[in-house]
């Protein structure tokens, strides 16, 4: 849907809103009597300020995405997006009251214990709030960021299937993707399975985040090769294969990693260009597959 089909649906769900209101308030008034008749315009005028303050406040902040991205950059266009939304809720409740004749100091004032069940009741809904102003005042990672989120309370975990019971690796739980929205109450990320996940905002500042900025990053693989074979042969096999990967960085490092009944784990450390670990460690796998292939065609020769 386009940008401009956007706005149109949204000022038609606002006129619909407005209506249902209207017409709820108004037999709420004269069917059932529950709502006093001289109330009716207040109370109508009340709820269409509410609904149209929250739509308009909802396509100023789709608007200034939209256009500041391109020129301010995420980082400025997150914090001014942020700013418009709690500027345009908060004008929207100072409306209603006005409407309904209630005066702020009345509201701060004789509202103490309202506020402390409200506050109680809302305690999720707030924390979300004030984290999602932590995230956009600290900007530990801004919208286009490719980001693993692991929240605190776990650590690392040893893995426990094949053929990993071996290994001394650790993997990290976690959700990674790309941020795609920060908002007043979710952090949006489009994991690499194309799934949009809505994360809350107080469990994200609460997190650890990993931020995959860096333009290379370490790579390990491991291949298991028979104890038949000469590790330093082997080594110095994949090393010569190796020399010809443009997406390498630097000399890898190629070594004897680990060792069972009959075979040994070869580990090859690569520092290797772009975001992702998968198609370089597929890539180094295969010339490790070939390298020792040829091994085993010049023994049986």
């Amino acid at each position: 849907m386009k940008f401009k089909e956007k706005i149109t649906a949204y000022l038609l769900s606002t006129v619909l809103i407005a209506i249902f209101i209207a017409v709820a308030v108004y037999l709420l008034s004269d069917v059932t009597h529950v709502i006093p008749t001289g109330a009716f315009i207040q109370l109508a005028y009340t709820g269409l300020a509410i609904v149209s303050g929250v739509v308009l406040t909802k396509l100023v902040v789709r608007l200034l995405k939209a256009e500041l991205v391109s020129v301010a950059g995420p980082g400025a266009t997150e914090r001014l997006t942020f700013g418009a939304e709690i500027i345009g809720y908060a004008v929207t409740m100072a409306a209603a009251l006005t409407i309904l004749n209630v005066g702020v100091e009345s509201v701060v004032l004789g509202g103490a214990f309202s506020g402390i069940v409200l506050g109680l009741a809302a305690q999720t809904s707030l924390s979300n709030v004030f984290g999602g102003v932590a995230l956009i005042m600290s900007r530990p990672f801004v919208t286009g960021d490719r980001v693993t989120v692991s929240t605190w309370q776990y650590g690392l975990i040893a893995p426990a299937y094949p053929p990993k019971f071996w290994s001394n690796d650790f993997l990290i739980p976690g959700t990674t993707g790309t941020v795609t929205d920060i908002s007043l109450m979710y952090t949006t990320i489009r994991t690499d399975e194309n799934v949009e996940v809505k994360l809350p905002n107080n469990v994200v500042i609460q997190a650890a985040i990993f931020v995959h900025k860096a333009p290379y990053r370490l790579v390990r693989t491991k291949y298991e090769v028979m104890k038949s074979f000469e590790p330093e042969m082997v080594i110095e096999a994949i090393k010569k294969k190796l020399a010809g990967m443009d997406f390498i960085v630097g000399d890898p490092a190629v070594r004897v990693l680990d060792t069972t009944l009959n075979t040994y784990i070869i580990a090859v450390d690569a520092q290797c260009k772009g975001l992702y670990e998968e198609p370089p460690r597929g890539e180094i796998i295969k010339v490790i597959i070939r390298a020792v292939k040829e091994l085993e065609s010049r023994r049986s020769v």
